[in-house]
């Protein structure tokens, strides 16, 4: 997923200033009717826009369950999250999920998927049509992926 860190503007003297951000941990003052200095991570949890903040738990199909963080939302016109699944009897090219209009990408999306097994690889396709669909493997798996797309 993409940084969201806030920027800040350094005085460099002379007129002179640069854009740097603040990282995580760092106090990042708030104005306009905040309620005082708090973290970048917490002020990006405040914004809704926070790592696993407001995500929308996936409706899994076909023996997959969720084995962590699995979710999905949307978020400045972009869809992203993080499935984290197992399952029993996965099959290659078996359905996962069904995203709903206003969360599917424009144009197919191949996502590269961890596994539990360093030897495999596999990939999660997300298609326009909403369905999302694990490729690589079969049979008795752990696997998961982030994801990030503009949504359609």
């Amino acid at each position: 997923m993409a940084d969201r860190s806030p920027l800040k503007l350094t005085n460099l003297g002379s007129g002179a200033g640069q854009i740097d951000e603040y990282g995580v941990g760092d106090t990042v003052p708030v104005s306009h009717g905040g309620t005082g200095a708090i973290t970048a991570e917490a002020a990006l949890d405040n914004l809704g826009i926070g790592a696993g903040i407001g995500l929308i738990s996936p409706t899994l199909v076909n023996g997959w369950a969720a084995n962590g963080i699995c979710g999905y939302r949307k978020a400045a016109g972009w869809v992203e999250g993080s499935l984290n699944m197992t399952n029993a009897s996965a099959a290659e090219g078996g359905l996962i999920m069904t995203l709903p209009p206003g969360f599917r990408p424009s144009a197919f999306v191949g996502a590269a998927a961890w596994t539990g097994n360093p030897t495999v690889s596999c990939r999660i396709y997300f298609n326009v049509d909403g369905t999302v669909q694990f490729r690589g493997s079969s049979g008795n798996v752990v696997a998961g992926c982030s994801f990030r797309f503009p949504a359609a």
